[in-house]
């Protein structure tokens, strides 16, 4: 509220400004404006009347204010119609409706188990005996739909008419919800070896590529592939060197997995579908995706450890055969000595336990002319491996036979980059491909790649021994 005060006084406002006696000033403070009139500086003003001119003038700006402002108010409300979207509530539900309403959206192994054989029952009911297919299962049609496209665009599968797509019902089927691609996910890690320790990220494009700076030769006082540090004498001139980048490029490829499922199990035993029947299949995608991370090619699959650049033979002992000395205590100590170590928590022997633990566990060490149990393999409570110099003894039937380059290695898995689809893997169900058979065909698509970080070697100032990413030891014969 404002109050009209008519100055008796000369007065001084609190920011400095002085009003002469006879003024009219307007106070916002209803306080400020009491002490004015208390202290005898000021009485009440009255407004003076308008005139005729004044009121028609005030009336015209008032006219012109209101008309501007509808016209403001009619323009958005088009604008803000025209970006009006609507938003089904259900497209957010990771369970598409197969799973328990939670808050949180975290549901147990056995409400999983059941939910995917729900889904899986409704797909073979709608399927078989043509009836309106449900409003759960045609959103998760319709994902699979877009998903396709997206994967068409990125070049990912062919389009209709080039070979076989995955856009039509008979084809592929329905895309399995969300958070049962998220179950599948998590039986995966539970049987890998190579992927819990390794650097993992999530791409949306099927290409990354992460520069880095070639680094790889200390021997001649260059630092980062060019770089040099000089101690130079007052007023000298300084020597130029330049940094040398390098990069690691990832592409995904696509890893697949086809398996059925009886219609008598989906009628009869749904839930077998998610408590066994999914993560088998998650497993059989985890067996293939380390056998790429180890032995790898890196043409439409990854590149594997034992195909790195970065990979060091240790050069077999003097008489050392494949025999009863197919590995030996020097073996196992060069190894470790020529490790590039970055994070000491991911290094991991690598080796086949049923062809290589015998000789493992008879290493010695020499003294004189006789010889003593070495004891590098320690058991470790609570862990199914053992321990080789305080590292883990990883088991995996992907190392290649006992006697050939890889059968044992030492490397450590935190220099090993993994990319995923962010997506994840895209699981769809369809009883047209074994129709004939009264089986539902259940297929997996997923999107990934593995690289070696480091191309080659690495050589230190003043060693003629290297240092690699992958250490193992030449063939024995």
């Amino acid at each position: 509220m404002q109050y009209l005060i008519k100055l008796l006084k000369d007065w001084t406002d609190p920011t400095g400004q002085v009003f002469k006696a006879g003024q009219t000033v307007v106070i916002e403070d209803k306080a400020a404006a009491g002490e004015l009139l208390a202290d005898g500086i000021g009485e009440k003003a009255t407004p003076e009347p308008k005139t005729e001119d004044q009121t028609a003038v005030l009336k015209a700006i008032t006219d012109g204010v209101k008309e501007g402002m509808a016209e403001v108010l009619k323009a958005q409300n088009i604008e803000a119609k025209k970006h009006i979207e609507t938003h089904d509530k259900s497209d957010d539900d990771p369970g598409s409706g197969y799973l328990p309403q939670r808050v949180d959206n975290k549901w147990t192994e056995d409400e999983i188990a059941h939910g995917m054989g729900l889904f899986a029952k409704d797909v073979h009911d709608a399927c078989a005996l043509g009836s309106v297919i449900p409003k759960n299962l045609q959103k998760e049609r319709e994902r699979s739909e877009k998903m396709v496209q997206k994967a068409i665009k990125d070049g990912l599968v062919k389009a209709a008419g080039d070979g076989q797509t995955l856009g039509t019902d008979s084809e592929g089927g329905f895309l399995v919800p969300v958070e049962f691609s998220t179950a599948l996910i998590a039986s995966q890690n539970e049987s890998a070896k190579i992927r819990p320790l390794a650097t993992k990220m999530t791409v949306g494009s099927n290409r990354i590529e992460l520069p880095q700076v070639d680094n790889y030769d200390h021997s001649s006082d260059l630092i980062y592939g060019g770089m040099a540090a000089y101690w130079k004498a007052e007023e000298a001139q300084l020597t130029e060197k330049k940094m040398v980048l390098e990069e690691v490029a990832l592409t995904l490829h696509k890893l697949t997995a086809l398996a059925y499922a009886s219609g008598e199990i989906i009628r009869f035993s749904p839930v077998s579908l998610g408590s066994w029947f999914l993560p088998k299949m998650g497993e059989v995608l985890t067996w293939k995706e380390e056998d790429g991370f180890i032995n790898g090619t890196g043409a439409g699959q990854p590149l594997g450890l034992l195909n790195a650049g970065s990979l060091l033979q240790i050069a077999i002992e003097t008489g050392q055969t494949l025999g009863a000395t197919a590995v030996v205590t020097n073996n196992i100590l060069k190894m470790f000595q020529g490790a590039k170590i970055e994070r000491p928590g991911a290094l991991a022997f690598l080796y086949n336990r049923v062809d290589l633990f015998f000789w493992l566990a008879k290493l010695t060490i020499d003294v004189g002319t006789g010889g003593s149990a070495a004891g590098l393999i320690q058991r470790v409570p609570g862990r199914p491996d053992m321990d080789l110099l305080g590292i883990p003894l990883v088991d995996t039937e992907h190392m290649p036979a006992a006697g050939t380059v890889g059968d044992i290695t030492l490397t450590d898995l935190s220099q090993y980059i993994i990319a995923d689809d962010r997506k994840g893997p895209a699981i769809a169900q369809s009883m047209h491909l074994k129709f004939d058979y009264d089986q539902e065909a259940f297929r997996i698509l997923k999107y990934v790649d593995g690289q070696p970080r480091y191309k080659k070697a690495f050589s230190r100032q003043n060693s003629t021994n290297q240092q690699a990413q992958v250490m193992t030891i030449a063939v024995r014969t």
